[in-house]
């Protein structure tokens, strides 16, 4: 990339270098299954540090902070960036002679010195210096794949090149491909989420939040890589999905022998799925049954919740909302009496159709204009359909009501009275509980 390229747009620097045509692990041969990923799963509001790239090509290194800020927020709760001075030093891993007090004439932001960074070198040099444990190269083609890295791994290292209409797009916070718009360079972007419906990705750039459409992807992103980070390793839901043992193997491989990634034990449960299938051996609530199981479980682990009470909790709180089938609907009311009944209500505006469009859905039975807006569904209220994202909205209800807490206490009438704001269904609640606790 020449220097032109990548200061070509004061205040936006890029510096991705081309892919390097060389050996990688492959993301999809390690994936046990694919993850239950819900329709959308949204990008957190973090207050994203621009890390030096609106003067310097650091792109690379800006995307590896913004990734890592995501992945400790939401695993430990308190998101980590490095600080300036590291991310320089990171910078001179491929740029030796770069000085940030520097100038263009010497060898500061814009000189001979700042000349961008290839993301492959850099994931093998963190791997090296043990600031990650692994990386493999995902099909960036390959929308299902990179929606379930993207969930899986709450995040994801691309890289894509720029044309020169991404730049007037940027104010308008999308990136969209529009055939015939000359090249303008190589970025480095991390994806942290993805909208839905528009179908979009959400990636982080220049130290904010940015939706790309599939054309976009499909068109432009010419590289995308899963980092593995001990963090990940610690939740035992993500190595029920990915298969850490033959990864540690292929790492130990590529490697000649220099880096082997430790393999903890598998954690078991006492309220297992067999146990719970137990209540549905030969009906024809097994299947559906089973599959709330897994987006539940993968749920309350990625909340940082997941005990065999909370687990109890929540699939008895599924069955007493939704019945033995464990399948997400919408609330059985007519547009007339939805509308009558949640008028003006829980958010809904007066006199509009917002009863009926925001009735009880999901899991969850979730209801009312403010409660679709909280979880990121108010323009698509059918999402809740969807089997991940019901289960995530309802282990996050569980969360942000401090249920989790109530669950493990084994006060299980406060349990139902925070989540239904009453009494309704206590009786059915505390009957199912009393069955699944026997069987532990």
């Amino acid at each position: 990339m020449s220097q032109e390229n990548i200061h070509s747009f004061p205040g936006f620097a890029k510096g991705k270098l081309k892919p390097l045509e060389r050996d990688s692990i492959k993301f999809g041969q390690f994936l046990k299954m694919l993850p239950t990923a819900p329709l959308v799963d949204i990008a957190p509001n973090y207050a994203y540090p621009i890390d030096g790239n609106d003067q310097v090509g650091c792109c690379v290194v800006a995307g590896w902070d913004h990734l890592r800020q995501v992945v400790t927020g939401l695993l430990t709760g308190t998101p980590q960036n490095f600080t300036q001075d590291q991310l320089w030093a990171f910078y001179r891993t491929q740029n030796p002679d770069f000085d940030p007090n520097g100038t263009a004439d010497t060898n500061g932001p814009g000189s001979s010195s700042d000349n961008g960074m290839n993301i492959q070198l850099f994931l093998e040099w963190l791997q090296t210096n043990g600031y990650i444990l692994g990386f493999s190269k995902i099909d960036q083609t390959n929308e299902l794949q990179m929606k379930a890295a993207v969930y899986l791994g709450l995040g994801i290292i691309t890289g894509v090149v720029l044309d020169q209409i991404q730049m007037a797009q940027f104010d308008n916070g999308y990136w969209d491909n529009i055939p015939g718009s000359p090249v303008d360079g190589g970025h480095c972007i991390p994806i942290v989420g993805y909208t839905g419906t528009p179908d979009y990705i959400t990636c982080v750039t220049w130290g904010k939040l940015l939706n790309c459409t599939q054309p976009f992807v499909l068109k432009q992103m010419d590289e995308a890589w899963f980092v593995l980070m001990q963090e990940h390793v610690n939740h035992p839901e993500f190595r029920n999905h990915f298969d850490l043992a033959g990864f540690s193997q292929a790492v130990n491989e590529i490697t000649g022998g220099k880096i082997s990634i430790p393999v903890p034990p598998v954690p078991t449960s006492n309220f297992t799925k067999n146990k719970f299938l137990s209540f549905y051996v030969n009906t024809p609530y097994y299947n559906s049954a089973e599959t709330c199981f897994d987006a539940i479980s993968i749920a309350l682990a990625q909340a940082g919740i997941l005990s065999d009470m909370t687990l109890i909790g929540a699939l008895a709180t599924a069955r007493v909302e939704v019945g033995r089938m464990y399948i997400p609907v919408r609330e059985n009311i007519s547009q007339t009496t939805a509308n009558a009944d949640y008028n003006g209500i829980l958010g809904n505006i007066p006199g509009t159709n917002d009863g009926y469009f925001f009735r009880g859905g999901g899991l969850p039975q979730l209801t009312g204009r403010e409660n679709y807006q909280k979880y990121g569904l108010v323009n698509n209220p059918d999402n809740i359909l969807d089997l991940g994202t019901s289960a995530r909205v309802l282990v996050q209800f569980f969360k942000d009501h401090g249920i989790d807490t109530d669950c493990n206490n084994k006060d299980w009438t406060t349990v139902r009275e925070k989540f239904n704001g009453g009494t309704n269904g206590l009786g059915l609640f505390l009957s199912i509980i009393g069955q699944f606790l026997n069987v532990l």
